[in-house]
C-alpha cells in the first residue's frame, strides 16, 4: 500500500515538472532565412525558427534596425507581423514568412516570438537589404514597320529609382527568342525622362527577315546581366529588299515578240515576310505609267505576264522595269529588255463589189490589207454573226499586190467568200481573220456589215378554168412550153438562113446579068 502511494506521488511530480518546462518562456536558439542574408526590398522570404526548449508560440514579429538592440513595443511602427506561422517537430521549430522593407543598406534583422502566455524572446542576425531590380514593360502601340536605322519611340513603363537609371541601360538583344544569357547587345536607347519613353534605332545586324519579334532588355552597367527582357510587339524592322534575278522565263535572249503576244516574266526576291506579293509589285514600260500587277508564287520564284502592244511599226527593244515596295516604304527596282519585231496587222477589209445587198449563192468579194506583212502564213478564216470560223480555200484567195517596201505599200488579198446557206435577212456581221499562229496578234480579226435579202419566190396561184395549173415536166425533162419554144426557135432559124441564102443568090444573079448586058453592048458597031 505504501509502495502504491509513493508511485502515485512520483507520477504527479513528473507531470508537474514537465508542465513547468513547457510553460517556461520561449527561447530562440537560431533562425535562418531562405535564400541567404541578402534580401531584395519588396520580396517575401520564408524563415525557420528553432526553439530550445519547445514552446507553444502564439505570434511572431520582425524588424530591421541599424542598432544592435531593438525594442518591440505595441507601436505598430516598431515591428511587422510574420505571416503563416506554423509549428513543426514537436513545436521546437516554426516556419513563417516576412517581407523585406525599408531602404537599401546593412541592417540587423530582429525576430521576436511570443507564446500563448505573452512571454517573448528576441534574436537578431545581420542582413543586407537590396533595392529591387527594375522591371520593364512596353505599353500598347499600333503595328508599325521601319527600315534599319529608323528611330523608334517605344512607350516604356519602369518601376526604378533615379539611382537605377544610372546602373542600367536599355538595349536591343540579339536573340530572336527570350534571352536567358547575354549574347551581345547593341544600340543603346535614349531616355526621355519627361515622357518616360525611349527612342532606339535598330542596327543592320538585326535580321527581321522572318516573323519573329525583336527583344529589348535592361543591361546592368559593367556586367552581362540581362534584366527584364521584353518582346517588342507590333514593331517590325524590314530588311533591305532585293530583287535577285529578273528575266524572260519562256524564251531565249534573242527571241523577238510580235504584237499582242504574251511575255512571261519571272524573278526572285529577298524581302520582309518573304512575300513579294504584298510588296506593291508594279511594272513600267519605258517611260509609261507604272502598272500594278498580281504575282503568282511558284516555289522561290514569282511570275507575272505582260502583253505586247497591238501595233509594232518597227523592230525595237523595250525596257520593262519591275518595282517592289515593302511595308517600311523601301523600294527596289530591276530591269529586263525584250525584243519586239514588226508584226503583221490587218487594217481592212473593204468591198470591191458594187452590190449593196446579197442573197443565197452570191459571192462576197472583200479585200484584206496587211501592214508590215511580206508573206501570208496560214489560211484565212471567216464567219457570220459569231458562228464558228470556217477556213477559206486558197483557191478563193488572190494576191492583189506585193511590194518590196512593205511599210509603204501593204500586201492586199482579195477574198471570195460564199454567202451562208441559211440567210438571216437584214444586217449581218462578217468577220475575217488569219488562222492563229505564234506570229499572229489576236487583234487581226476584222469585221464588216453585210445586208442579206432572200431571193424572190413566185406566190402559189389557185387553179381556175382560165388559169389551169401547168403540167409539170418529168423529173429531169423539159416542160411542153419549153419544148415548143425550142421548136419555134429552130424553125425561125431555118427560115432566116433560107432567106439569107436566097438574098445572096438573087444578088449574085443580078450582078451577072448586068455584066452580060455590058459585054453585049460593047460589041455593036455604029
Amino acid at each position: 500500500m505504501l509502495l502504491l502511494y509513493l508511485c502515485t506521488l512520483k507520477n504527479m511530480y513528473s507531470r508537474s515538472s514537465s508542465r513547468k518546462v513547457l510553460d517556461g518562456p520561449p527561447s530562440i536558439s537560431d533562425f535562418t532565412i531562405e535564400g541567404g542574408t541578402e534580401l531584395t526590398i519588396g520580396n517575401t522570404y520564408p524563415i525557420t525558427i528553432t526553439l530550445s526548449p519547445s514552446s507553444d508560440l502564439a505570434d511572431c514579429f520582425y524588424a530591421f534596425d541599424t542598432e544592435t538592440q531593438h525594442t518591440f513595443s505595441d507601436d505598430a511602427a516598431s515591428k511587422s507581423q510574420c505571416t503563416e506561422l506554423l509549428g513543426i517537430s514537436d513545436k521546437t521549430e516554426y516556419t513563417a514568412k516576412l517581407q523585406a522593407s525599408g531602404s537599401a543598406g546593412s541592417f540587423n534583422l530582429f525576430i521576436q516570438v511570443v507564446d500563448r502566455e505573452g512571454r517573448d524572446n528576441v534574436r537578431s542576425k545581420g542582413v543586407t537589404l537590396l533595392l529591387p531590380l527594375p522591371t520593364l514593360s512596353i505599353l500598347e502601340h499600333p503595328i508599325s514597320y521601319f527600315k534599319h536605322g529608323d528611330p523608334v519611340t517605344l512607350p516604356v513603363s519602369t518601376n526604378w529609382n533615379q539611382n537605377d537609371k544610372e546602373q542600367y541601360s536599355l538595349k536591343f538583344v540579339k536573340q530572336q527568342h527570350p534571352p536567358s544569357e547575354i549574347d551581345g547587345y547593341i544600340n543603346e536607347a535614349t531616355y526621355d525622362q519627361q515622357n518616360d519613353q525611349y527612342t532606339i534605332s535598330a542596327p543592320n545586324s538585326i535580321d527581321s527577315d522572318d516573323k519573329n519579334p525583336i527583344y529589348i532588355a535592361l543591361i546592368k552597367t559593367g556586367s552581362d546581366e540581362i534584366i527584364s527582357p521584353q518582346k517588342i510587339e507590333n514593331i517590325f524592322y524590314c530588311i533591305e529588299p532585293k530583287i535577285l534575278s529578273f528575266k524572260d522565263s519562256n524564251q531565249n535572249d534573242d527571241y523577238q515578240y510580235f504584237a499582242e503576244q504574251t511575255v512571261s516574266l519571272e524573278f526572285e526576291a529577298k524581302i520582309f515576310d518573304d512575300d513579294a506579293t504584298i510588296a506593291q509589285p508594279q511594272y513600267q514600260i519605258e517611260e509609261d505609267n507604272a502598272v500594278d500587277i498580281i504575282l503568282e508564287k511558284k516555289g522561290s520564284k514569282y511570275t507575272f505576264t505582260y502583253t505586247t502592244k497591238e501595233n509594232i511599226p518597227k523592230d525595237e527593244n523595250i525596257k520593262i522595269t519591275l518595282t517592289l515596295t515593302d511595308k517600311a516604304g523601301q523600294s527596289v527596282s530591276k530591269e529586263v529588255v525584250i525584243h519586239l519585231r514588226t508584226s503583221p496587222h490587218i487594217y481592212g477589209p473593204t468591198f470591191n463589189s458594187d452590190k449593196s445587198e446579197y442573197s443565197t449563192g452570191d459571192v462576197i468579194v472583200s479585200v484584206i490589207k496587211f501592214e508590215n506583212f511580206d508573206s501570208r502564213e496560214g489560211k484565212f478564216m471567216y464567219r457570220f454573226n459569231k458562228d464558228d470560223f470556217k477556213e477559206l480555200d486558197d483557191s478563193k484567195v488572190t494576191t492583189l499586190s506585193k511590194f518590196r517596201n512593205i511599210l509603204a505599200d501593204p500586201v492586199s488579198y482579195q477574198l471570195s467568200i460564199p454567202s451562208p446557206e441559211n440567210i438571216q435577212e437584214g444586217e449581218n456581221t462578217l468577220e475575217v481573220k488569219l488562222a492563229q499562229g505564234n506570229d499572229q496578234p489576236e487583234s487581226n480579226v476584222v469585221s464588216q456589215k453585210i445586208t442579206f435579202v432572200k431571193a424572190a419566190n413566185p406566190e402559189p396561184v389557185d387553179p381556175t378554168p382560165e388559169k389551169p395549173i401547168p403540167t409539170p415536166s418529168p423529173k429531169g425533162g423539159l416542160s411542153g412550153g419549153q419544148i415548143a419554144g425550142i421548136v419555134f426557135g429552130v424553125l425561125l432559124g431555118i427560115v432566116i438562113i433560107v432567106l439569107i441564102v436566097y438574098f445572096v443568090f438573087c444578088k449574085k444573079s443580078q450582078e451577072k446579068s448586068s455584066e452580060e448586058l455590058e459585054d453585049s453592048g460593047s460589041g455593036v458597031e455604029v
